[in-house]
């Protein structure tokens, strides 16, 4: 009994165990390295592509879990094969993206690099829908009996064009780097070749001992493969040559700023050497709106992934700034009042001298006129004859 119980124990439960410790460890390993990825990382499109291939890392895992433990039926275990071709082909393409992002270094558009994701979509469904036309795998049983089994089928044309794929876009990829590498940072052709020794050494060791032998399996390829790239985007990213910033505690310690970073609680998180002094109704309030911890001290708030982001800006100068405009402004208005007055007088003066004009053209005018009046008079004797005649043609001339 004691010995069926063991037997029970070790084909079963045990293996059952060893097999999702495998995963959780793998796995685990992945979640941290892509949530890292996340953290360092600047907003790129290196980062973009990376995190990518880090999603197709785990998609990998967990697609090689659900087919050795739970694909009961051979055409669950036939899709879950032809699913792998899925991050098989994307990782290899995201990493040419990320090695041609890195030597163009933002100076180009992008929108090139997305293209590259056209043949491994189309190769992806090709392996899909291999059901339909059998050009990555041909079965050499009934389909309903078909779950990619070694010896049950002949590989496609389509099998090889997904192979050429990875390890063309692979190669590529790597000469780019190792270019960029030997040009900007050559200290990570050491970090370069120490990982693909060790992924060689890992894949030699599996297919020479582990493969031919009883010994027990800690990995299979897709973890050496998963970890390889992983190792080379790595090296990429403490190399530098994708953005990315780890110490974001010393970088907001130096920060000549005020600012300050907080959880959604708005408990703090990051804070600047400058210390931003604020409590946490004037942060809640900051969010909505600016609010001035002084007449010249103003506190801005927004929300960022996780949490929230504040600063401070000095307005002294501008105030300042505002202060002189203010005085330049009441200066202007006060010479322009000034300006209006002297126009009004000049206007005023010029109607006077116009009116001053006319009257004096009117009195050269009559002068001549009444001086004859003046002469005619002087020269009338009241007791003469012609007297009615004379002041009657004065009284005319006076009128004229």
């Amino acid at each position: 009994y004691l010995a069926g119980v063991l037997i029970f124990l070790e084909s079963t439960v045990l293996d059952a165990l060893m097999t999702s410790c495998n995963y959780l460890i793998f796995t685990g390993l992945l979640l941290y390295w892509f949530q890292s990825v996340r953290a360092r990382l600047l907003p790129s499109r290196p980062k973009t592509w990376v995190m990518g291939a880090a999603l197709m890392m785990l998609l990998y895992q967990l697609l090689r879990v659900f087919k050795y433990r739970f694909a009961t039926e051979p055409v669950m275990s036939r899709y879950l094969v032809y699913l792998y071709f899925a991050p098989m082909t994307l990782i290899p393409a995201l990493f040419l993206m990320t090695c041609l992002r890195i030597r163009r270094e933002n100076r180009q558009a992008c929108w090139d690099e997305a293209l590259l994701l056209i043949p491994p979509g189309l190769l992806s469904l090709l392996a899909l829908t291999n059901d339909l036309h059998g050009l990555v795998y041909t079965p050499r049983v009934a389909l309903s009996d078909f779950a990619v089994a070694t010896g049950n089928y002949a590989h496609g044309p389509v099998f090889y064009a997904l192979y050429g794929w990875m390890i063309t876009s692979f190669t590529v990829g790597l000469l780019l780097l190792l270019r960029e590498v030997r040009l900007r940072y050559r200290k990570a052709l050491t970090y370069l070749a120490a990982v693909a020794g060790l992924w060689f050494v890992l894949l030699a060791y599996y297919f020479l001992v582990t493969d031919g032998t009883q010994l027990p399996r800690m990995y299979n390829t897709p973890e050496i493969h998963t970890f390889g790239m992983l190792g080379i985007f790595e090296v990429c990213i403490r190399s530098r040559l994708i953005p990315h910033n780890g110490d974001y505690p010393g970088f907001f310690r130096v920060l000549q700023t005020s600012a300050l970073v907080t959880d959604r609680e708005l408990r703090p998180i990051y804070r600047s050497g400058n210390t931003l002094e604020a409590d946490t109704e004037q942060l809640r309030a900051a969010l909505a709106s600016p609010v001035y911890l002084t007449p010249d001290l103003k506190l801005s708030g927004q929300a960022v992934h996780g949490g929230f982001t504040f600063w401070t800006e000095d307005e002294t100068q501008v105030h300042r700034a505002q202060d002189r405009l203010s005085e330049a402004n009441e200066m202007i208005e006060a010479e322009s009042t000034l300006i209006q007055a002297e126009t009004e007088q000049r206007e005023k003066d010029a109607w006077l001298q116009s009116r001053h004009r006319i009257y004096h053209e009117i009195a050269e005018t009559l002068y001549p006129c009444q001086q004859r009046i003046e002469r005619l008079l002087s020269e009338m004797e009241p007791d003469s004859p012609a007297f009615r005649d004379q002041l009657a043609f004065v009284s005319v001339l006076n009128a004229y």
